[in-house]
Formats: structure tokens, sequence, C-alpha cells
């Protein structure tokens, strides 16, 4: 057997390495990944504008600069950072780098020209290398020339290496094909740096500059406040503070390769519960924790490095009642086969060992975070439509019921018949309460002994099935978790009390109304003093459309509001996405 060797084309394997799929942002990041293996304390990255306009406008990169005052390089290691494929040898265990293909993809991705200067120091000079792609695709070989310094290096190295040691990577004749404006870039590099490097920056010491301006460390899981807060109880969470699922835990992520990580889960905060704090209390929490859909799932750190931002791995669903989920997975070198790790360290395909480990792991960090969310919304919705039901009552108590319209008979009979009427409807009224209490199991009374006969409900009992737990003696408009077919709303009559309406807050047209424009109290308060004088007519007719038997009325009542509740309801089917909300 002989072996034959391929010659490679340079050319097009450097233009292959320039399309795998690099923004501006993750390029300068796996620079900055160098500048950290050569343990620097602080890492400049610059950008040098095409013209002088607007840093909204797109295609207006001359070049990117990041300088750092680590170690540096002599003249082997500069060449061989220059390598495709950079020999291992200067890239000890916990190392950022995979492929050592880093800065030489990452450089082409966005640029034609990449130059490198460096020095070790200890009054050795600054060397300075080019590698330039048209030079290689001119001479179909990869390598690079060795150049003396210009007075713009020198200029950087005097203002930001002083001390003589450090190296600046230079990305020049950066593509003008859509190449995104600097302001979403600079805007993506300080929302991820101090996320991506925030270990280094807050136990290391180190120090990110982006153009000009000092990034800060931050966790995106916010687990200072997680400690403060404690661990979560999702049965009594009121959405306001960042809270504990799983604290810091090691695992084996998968047996058949002896691959261990730790694992951290925190709840964050619910926005909408803030909204009760004044105008603009809800944006300002969804801004500082991210909340928002490509912000939540898991952060997988290697090296403590951030590779992946909020993963799902297909185990989180894509439902903002995961909005608040945050996950940390930390590995080292040794995940990297179980991780699948891509060349620019971003993209992450588990294991099937590890799959399922995580899966299991997960299933029930994803129920508490889901039943918190929800029990949070709820809460909020309890605290909104209980303030406009407090509003809308205060109204409702300040209207007398009208005893006399147009049109109807003003007899001594007929009031008297009217008033037997009334009765009856009351009477009646009070046995359906009697059997919905004990169809709802609240009758809790003890059977007497000598008949085995169970007491009538008593009065609180009465109140709190009838009103949904509301207890405010004099209130009118309740609302409540069912109605008879389900319909959007129903009488109830009481000695003394009055006309009352009872609201089915989980009728489809009701949801609408209380949850999907859960600011809009005015809309609550119309909704139900509407429903509360519509009642009211459903009984003045009852009492006083003589001409028909009581009983046929009501039934004929009874009918409509079925019906219309089930046109209500179809409406929302049908055009529901159309119909205002807060959103």
């Amino acid at each position: 057997m002989s072996f034959t060797p391929i010659p490679m084309n340079a050319a097009r394997i450097c233009d292959g390495l320039s399309k795998i799929g690099y923004t501006p942002s993750s390029a300068i990041r796996d620079i900055i990944d160098n500048a950290i293996q050569a343990k620097a304390q602080r890492v400049y990255v610059r950008i040098v504008r095409e013209q002088k306009i607007s840093d909204a406008r797109l295609n207006n990169v001359k070049e990117y600069q990041v300088i750092d005052d680590g170690i540096g390089m002599d003249k082997p290691s500069l060449i061989n950072a220059l390598a495709l494929g950079s020999s291992p040898d200067d890239y000890g265990l916990h190392s950022l780098s995979k492929f050592g293909l880093g800065m030489k993809s990452a450089s082409f991705s966005q640029g034609e020209v990449l130059e490198v200067i460096s020095s070790r120091g200890n009054g050795q000079p600054f060397l300075k290398y080019v590698v330039s792609l048209p030079e290689i695709r001119n001479r179909q070989e990869y390598g690079a020339d060795d150049v003396e310094l210009s007075n713009d290096d020198l200029e950087l190295i005097a203002k930001y290496l002083p001390e003589g040691h450090g190296t600046i990577v230079r990305v020049q004749s950066v593509r003008k094909i859509n190449h995104p404006s600097i302001k979403s870039i600079l805007e993506d590099l300080r929302m991820k740096i101090g996320a991506v490097y925030y270990y280094m920056m807050s136990e290391d010491g180190l120090v990110i500059d982006i153009d000009e301006k000092e990034c800060v460390p931050f966790d995106v899981l916010f687990t200072d406040e997680a400690n403060q807060n404690g661990i979560l109880d999702e049965n009594d969470w009121d959405g306001k503070s960042t809270r504990w699922i799983e604290k810091p835990t090691k695992v084996t992520i998968d047996a058949d390769n002896g691959v261990k990580a730790t694992i951290e889960v925190t709840q964050l905060p619910y926005p909408p519960s803030f909204d009760r704090d004044g105008v603009g209390k809800q944006k300002g929490i969804r801004d500082k924790y991210m909340i928002g859909a490509g912000n939540y799932g898991f952060y997988v750190y290697r090296n403590r490095r951030l590779l992946s931002w909020a993963e799902s791995f297909g185990l989180i669903p894509q439902d903002q009642d995961y909005y608040a989920f945050r996950g940390r997975i930390i590995i080292d070198n040794s995940g990297d086969d179980v991780f699948n790790i891509d060349v620019k360290k971003s993209q992450i395909h588990l294991s099937e060992e590890a799959y399922k480990t995580l899966d299991d792991l997960s299933s029930e960090y994803r129920k508490k975070s889901r039943k918190a969310w929800q029990r949070a919304h709820a809460e909020l919705l309890r605290l909104t439509n209980e303030e406009s039901l407090t509003r809308a009552n205060t109204i409702a108590a300040q209207v007398d019921e009208i005893e006399e319209l147009p049109g109807m008979p003003d007899s001594e009979e007929a009031y008297q018949e009217a008033e037997r009427r009334e009765q009856e409807i009351i009477e009646e009224q009070q046995k359906r309460v009697i059997e919905l209490v004990s169809q709802e199991g609240s009758n809790q009374n003890t059977p007497d002994t000598q008949t085995g006969l169970t007491p009538a409900p008593t009065p609180e009992q009465i109140q709190r099935v009838v009103t949904g737990g509301q207890a405010t003696p004099n209130d009118k408009i309740y609302l409540v978790t069912s109605t008879v077919d389900n319909a959007l709303w129903e009488p109830y009559f009481e000695t003394g009390k009055g006309t009352c309406v009872r609201i089915n807050r989980l009728h489809r047209f009701a949801r609408v109304i209380y949850e999907d424009n859960r600011k809009n109290g005015g809309l609550h308060i119309l909704v139900g003093l509407m429903l509360l004088q519509m009642v009211a007519s459903e009984k003045h007719l009852m009492k006083r459309l003589t001409r028909y038997k009581r009983e046929d009325t009501e039934d004929i009542l009874q009918e409509y509001r079925r019906v219309s509740s089930d046109m209500l309801a179809q409406l929302c089917r049908d055009v529901g996405d159309k119909l205002p909300s807060d959103d």
C-alpha cells in the first residue's frame, strides 16, 4: 500500500472557512478567545469607520481591531497561530481553542486581509505578518508576508500596549455587501460580551473595552438574586423575584464516556407582574432580564466561556410560558465529543446519551418553570380583575333598580302580581343555589344523627359558591368559574340584595375581556355594568310581562343567554386573533 499526497487548493479552503456562518460579533469573540488564551488582562475592540456617517448605515466598517496585553508571540508562535489548524502544542487543557482555526476563519469571514502584530516584550520588537486572501488566490498557496510596522501600527502600540508586549489583530478590507451597521454590531457585542466572558471578567479581572466603552460581566441566570430569594415555590410565587429551580449540581451527562457537567437553573421574574407598579416598569424588567423569545433555555459554557446562547436542545418548548426559564450547563474539554461542538464554537448537537440525560433532568425544571409562570399570570389577573370589579361594584351600588318602564301595566293588580312573581323568582333561586352548593361539595355540614339529613348550607357557604370566593356582602358583580350551560353570564337574585350578575370568567369572550385586555380596567367596568343591567332587564320582564307565564319568560331568557353566549364563543374562535388585546 502506498500513500499518495493530494494537494489542497489553499484559496478554496480559505474561502470555505470564510463562509461557515460567523456574524461580525461572533467573529470578534473568536479573536478575543485568542487574547484570553494569551493571558490578557485587558482587551480592546475597535471599529474603524469607512466614512463619517451615521452608525446606523450599512457597509461602513473599514477595519476591525482586537488588541490585547497578553504574553504576545515570538516568530515561531506567530507563524503557528496563522497556520490552518494550529499545532495543539500551544493550547493547554482548558484552552478556548478547539480546532486551531478560530482567528483565521473569523477574520476571513469579515475581511480579505488579516494582519497580526505581536511581541513577547522584554525588549523584543513587535513583528507583523499579513495573510491576504487576494494574494493566496493569486499564488494558489497559503502563507503570510513578513512586513514592516506602519505609522498606524506604531500609534496603536504606543496607545494600547505601552508595556511593550501583547498582540494586535487587524481585519482589513471588510466586505461591503450587506455588512451590518456599526450600531447593530456594537449593540450585539455589548449585550453578549459580558455573558460570554462572565467568569473571566467577574473572577479573573479581565477587562474588555468595546469601541472605547468598558463592558461589565453579565450573569444570565442572575444567581446573586436567586441566592438572596431562595428556592422557587411554583405554587406561591408572585412573579417579582428571581428564584432557584436547581442550584449548581454536578451530574454525569454521558455515563458511557464518563462526561460530567454542572447544571444550574433559575426562574426569572414575570414582567407583567410589574404593570401595577407604574408605567414602563414591565418594559424595564423585560430589558433588564432579557425576557423574551430567543433568550430562554440553556446557556452552555465550555472552559468557562459561553458557547451556546439560549439553547433549547428540542427540550424547552417554543412557548412564552417558558420565557423565565434560564439554565446553565458548564463543561470542559472532556465534553467536546458529547456536545459535538462545531468549528466556530457556537452550535451544539447532543449525543444520544447526553440528550436522554438532559431530558430526564430538565423534565422537572420545565414543569416547575411553566407552573410558576402560569401561577404568576393567574395572580396578576386576580389582582387586576379584583381592582376593576371593586370599581364596578362601587358604581353599581349607586344605581337604583328601575321599577317602572313605559309600556308596562301600572294597575294595583299588576304591582301585586309583580311582587308575587319576584318572590317566586327569589325562592327558586335559593333552591338552585342550595343544589349548586351541594354539587360543588361546598356544604360540609355534618348530617343530623337522628334524621340523617344534612343541614342547609350556611350563608357563608352560599356566598362563597355564588360569588366565586368574593366575600364583600354588598357586591353585585361576580367573576365565577362556572354557569349554567357555560353561559357568559347568568342572573342571581337574593332578598335584600337585589339583582346580581355572575360572569363566567372562563368563557372565551370573557377571557378576551379580562385576560387579553387585562390592562383595560375601563373595559372591565363597562362590561360588568352592562351585564348587570341586562340581568336587571331580565328580572323586570319576568316580573312585569304578565301576559306570559313567568316560567315561560324565564325559559326563553335562559335560552337567549345560552345562544348568545355560544355565538360570542364562536366569534372568538373565528376571529380571535383580530380582536383587540393588550399586545
